[in-house]
């Protein structure tokens, strides 16, 4: 029994620290050094509900008054930097454990976040429905499933903002 308890430690930690290299290579395919640097040093940070499209698809760079990314804006407001951090940092969690897409992509956006450091900043375009997302600016889309753990912490934080999500039938 001595001799088991050793090997079972040591293969543990073998699968913590895999978990550990895969989650971190998630987030470095997800973001370039550059959107991972905002991210990490954000100081604001704004909501944004979105109105989707009847049918879903990409976003584009266009950026407005009353579109985000080709959406039309229902509210936005911006967020304590503690909600923000708790947004970005359940966000990265979802990235670390998103699986490969096999498939999923009607892309019809009811979230979606701004976050500045300094004169940077990133925007994330989110569907709740295929866990897909893109990020700007550039429009990179992920080859990734989020795993959905974000999405309770996102919606509370839009909740408690005041920030209502469109009713959108897309089933």
């Amino acid at each position: 029994m001595r001799v088991a308890f050793p090997l079972l430690f040591s293969a543990l930690l073998l699968v913590a620290c895999s978990s550990e290299e895969s989650g971190s290579a998630a987030l470095k395919e997800a973001f370039t050094s550059k959107e991972r640097s905002v991210l990490a040093s954000a100081d604001r940070v704004e909501i944004l509900s979105l109105s989707p499209p009847e049918q879903g698809g990409p976003p584009s760079e266009e950026v407005t008054e009353t579109s985000f990314h080709g959406f039309e804006i229902h509210q936005r407001t911006e967020v304590s930097i503690d909600d923000g951090r708790r947004l970005i940092d359940s966000f990265e969690d979802s990235v670390r454990n998103a699986t490969l897409n096999t498939g999923n992509a009607c892309f019809v956006p009811h979230h979606a976040l701004r976050v500045w450091s300094g004169e940077g900043y990133v925007d994330i375009v989110v569907c709740f429905i295929c866990d897909n997302f893109y990020i700007y600016p550039g429009g990179s889309f992920n080859n990734m499933v989020l795993n959905g753990s974000h999405e309770k912490v996102w919606s509370q934080i839009f909740e408690s903002n005041g920030v209502e999500i469109p009713e959108h039938d897309w089933r």
